[in-house]
């Protein structure tokens, strides 16, 4: 059996998660949202995963396959990312 760590990661210092959109999220910034998913669509991320969840654009799941040839490989980190609020 292949471990699995959990991981947070946060682009902006945050006190709690929450997996509602802002309610005051501008139409830039959305736009600017909707273009990151495209970009990462585009890239070559190999065995990289990276997506917005599907009910709210600033809460992102991804995972990280760990190395070959070190202690983790074959390990899955799986990871949150939370935009804030005033992204970008």
């Amino acid at each position: 059996m292949s471990p699995s760590r959990d991981a947070r990661v946060s682009l902006t210092p945050t006190t709690t998660t929450t997996t509602m959109a802002p309610v005051l999220s501008s139409q830039m910034t959305l736009k600017r949202i909707r273009r990151e998913i495209a970009d990462v669509a585009k890239e070559d991320l190999g065995s990289i995963t990276l997506v917005p969840t599907t009910d709210n654009l600033f809460a992102w799941k991804g995972s990280i396959p760990g190395p070959q040839g070190s202690p983790y490989e074959g390990g899955v980190f799986n990871v949150d990312v939370v935009l804030g609020n005033d992204y970008p």
